[in-house]
């Protein structure tokens, strides 16, 4: 093995150590944001026994917290999905042959364009681009989607009162 390849080799263990521990990172996230959304979804049954209306400050504070930890939870799992997207780009690349000093630029880039090509689209709607660096339209999307779960929310809860009364 050459200096060039035993380099190339190298450094593509670094890239796919640092995408690998991206992956763990992102992961444990989602698991203590569910941790955390399951513990206020406890608290919101709790406010249904005391009879605490919907529209008392801690029910509007407890679906103010389902909304943030959902958002996280949705930032997160596009994040997580990625660095996967990356791992797999560093494993399958081909790098002509190039000076030392231009290996990590090139990993890098090519990464980078590999998962930006041919419209790659994260959960089949949403374009990677909108993750790949922290950009509005993805933050956009995950409030979006942290909305929603907020409002199922609550229309749940409120159709369990209506049943109930």
């Amino acid at each position: 093995m050459s200096q060039q390849e035993g380099n190339s080799v190298n450094l593509r263990k670094l890239f796919l150590d640092f995408y690998s521990s991206e992956i763990n990172t992102h992961g444990r996230l989602i698991i203590g944001f569910a941790v955390i959304l399951f513990t206020i979804i406890e608290i919101k049954l709790k406010f249904l026994e005391l009879g605490i209306s919907l529209l008392s400050p801690q029910s509007v504070i407890v679906y103010f917290c389902i909304g943030v930890v959902s958002f996280a939870i949705w930032y997160s799992l596009f994040r997580l999905l990625i660095y996967g997207m990356m791992a797999n780009a560093v494993v399958h690349m081909n790098l002509p042959q190039t000076k030392r000093g231009e290996l990590v630029s090139m990993f890098a880039s090519e990464a980078k364009k590999w998962v930006l090509t041919d419209n790659k689209k994260v959960l089949v709607f949403f374009p990677t681009s909108w993750f790949l660096q922290y950009k509005k339209r993805g933050a956009i999307v995950c409030s979006m989607l942290a909305l929603l779960i907020t409002i199922l929310s609550l229309i749940s809860e409120y159709s369990c009162l209506s049943f109930i009364s």
